[in-house]
């Protein structure tokens, strides 16, 4: 496991599953569950649950749910985004407020 900076411990949950390779601050109320693998420089949350995802190098991810799905480096996801099922986000890529992404590849 990485070097993770948690702003507040008791509100997070990680499965003993989650990889987590490199430098990873997580925010308030985050889930993290499944074969879910989390690269350096990520910054997860407030609000975030992720569920077998994994997390490229300098993404960030905040008030979202993603699931069954791949987010490549430099990736900014919500507020309040919803990806699941097999969504591929290529690097360098915004998903924005209230973005539903299902079985797509979203690419530059």
């Amino acid at each position: 496991m990485g070097s993770v900076i948690f702003e507040k411990e008791e509100t997070c949950i990680i499965e003993d599953s989650v990889k987590i390779e490199g430098h990873v601050t997580i925010k308030p109320n985050t889930i993290i569950r499944g074969n879910s693998i989390i690269k350096g420089n990520v910054i997860l949350g407030p609000n975030v649950e992720l569920i077998n995802v994994e997390v490229n190098e300098s993404s960030i991810i905040h008030n979202s749910l993603i699931k069954d799905s791949k987010i490549g480096k430099n990736v900014s996801i919500g507020p309040f985004s919803h990806l699941r099922d097999n969504s591929i986000i290529h690097d360098n890529v915004r998903i924005g407020n209230y973005v539903e992404i299902k079985n797509s590849t979203i690419g530059k």
